[in-house]
This record gives C-alpha cells, sequence and structure tokens, in this order.
C-alpha cells in the first residue's frame, strides 16, 4: 500500500459455500472501483466449500460466534436463509459487530433508495425509486424492484424475481427465483413464494405459495 492511501476496512465473510463465494466477488468488484474492504476471510458453522475457498486464496478463520468475538471487523452474511441472517445478525450485535452494506458497481438504484446495514445488492439487481430495505435483505443477480416498496429486514429476493410498485414485503420473506409480485400487495412475515410463481393477492405470514397465480402449498395454520 502506497503512502496516503486510504486504510481498507476489515471484512469477515459469514458463509462457507457458493452464497458466500458470491458475496466475495461483489466485494471485489467494489474494491476494483474504490479499495474499501480487506476481506480477513470466511467463518462458517455447518458447512464449509473447502476446495473452492482455496481456489480464491479465501482464508477460513473458523466457526461463526468465536469469528464474531475475537475479530475487529465488519461483516456480511453470504447465506440464503433470511432466518439464518436473523440468527447471526442477533449474535453480531451482541458481540458488538457493525455489518457492512454492500452494491455491486453493476447494478442500479435511483432517487430516495435507502438500504439498512448489512444489505446486499448484487450484480444486475434493479431499484427504481422511493425503496425502503431494512436489515440484510439480499437482492440476486438480475432482480428488480420498482417504486414505493417496503423490504423487511432478512428478505430474500431471489434471482430474477421482479416486486413491483406500493408492494410491502415482511421480515424475512423469501421470494423464489423468477417469481413476480404485482403492484400494490403485502406479503406477511416468513412466507415463501416459490420458483416462478406469480403473486397476484395479498399473502398472510408463515406460508408457502406456488404457482400462477400463487396458491398455498399449504393452508396456512
Amino acid at each position: 500500500m502506497s503512502p496516503g492511501t486510504p486504510l481498507r476496512t476489515p471484512l469477515i465473510i459469514i458463509g462457507g459455500g457458493g452464497h458466500a463465494r458470491e458475496i466475495l466477488d461483489i466485494v471485489e468488484a467494489m474494491n476494483l472501483e474504490s479499495e474499501k474492504f480487506e476481506v480477513l476471510g470466511f467463518a462458517a458453522d455447518k458447512y464449509y466449500d473447502e476446495a473452492e475457498m482455496l481456489a480464491r486464496h479465501a482464508r477460513f478463520l473458523g466457526g461463526v460466534e468465536p469469528v464474531l468475538r475475537d475479530f475487529d471487523a465488519q461483516y456480511v452474511i453470504g447465506i440464503g436463509s433470511g432466518e439464518a441472517r436473523r440468527e447471526i445478525d442477533s449474535l453480531a450485535t451482541t458481540n458488538h459487530r457493525q455489518p457492512a452494506t454492500l452494491v455491486h458497481p453493476q447494478s442500479s438504484s435511483g432517487f430516495g433508495v435507502e438500504l439498512g446495514p448489512g444489505t446486499v445488492i448484487a450484480a444486475g439487481a434493479r431499484l427504481t425509486t422511493h425503496i425502503s430495505a431494512g436489515r440484510h435483505v439480499h437482492l440476486n443477480v438480475n432482480s428488480t424492484v420498482s417504486h414505493d416498496v417496503t423490504l423487511g429486514d432478512y428478505v430474500t429476493v431471489s434471482p430474477g424475481a421482479n416486486v413491483s410498485g406500493r408492494v410491502s414485503i415482511g421480515e424475512a420473506v423469501t421470494l423464489g427465483t423468477g417469481s413476480r409480485v404485482i403492484e400494490r400487495l403485502t406479503i406477511g412475515a416468513g412466507t415463501i413464494v416459490g420458483a416462478g410463481a406469480t403473486v397476484v393477492s395479498d399473502l398472510p405470514a408463515g406460508v408457502t405459495a406456488i404457482g400462477t397465480p400463487a396458491r398455498f402449498a399449504e393452508k396456512p395454520g
């Protein structure tokens, strides 16, 4: 590092699989534009893709709890499950760790877009105007979110999913790959919208909806 070069922020990626490697891609793309982060390595409990990580010269730091306790660094969660992100967020907060917000330079956002701590925006994601995203929201590759949408904490918008205007999406909702939500709807917390489904009416909390139009895979309750 040359004299006068700003110090990079130490960063830990939580997760050890493919999604964590995608997070690394985003960090590397951001660093090409501005050397912002220094990735210290990965932390994982249940799964660690050692061969792939070694190919990326990525260091395995250990389990999630001891890493968050012992490493003075920001963190980002490379795990697809919103519920898992909620648990890790709580653990990180207990250890006074701050999440990093990542925005791939090949994504786009319009006026009035507010991103909560730990939110990740992947390549090709498009956010138009007046959108609010909570903590640790993930908008994956080529997903789109239209005007006046609220995304609750830990929401996952999978690759190619489309959210129309004035939609309210509750905490830890998952929108499956290629799913669509038409305008002015509400989706309750914890609900899963299956891959390719089209949501045309409000969905309550805690259900799974599949098909076009989307219907409950199982009756709520």
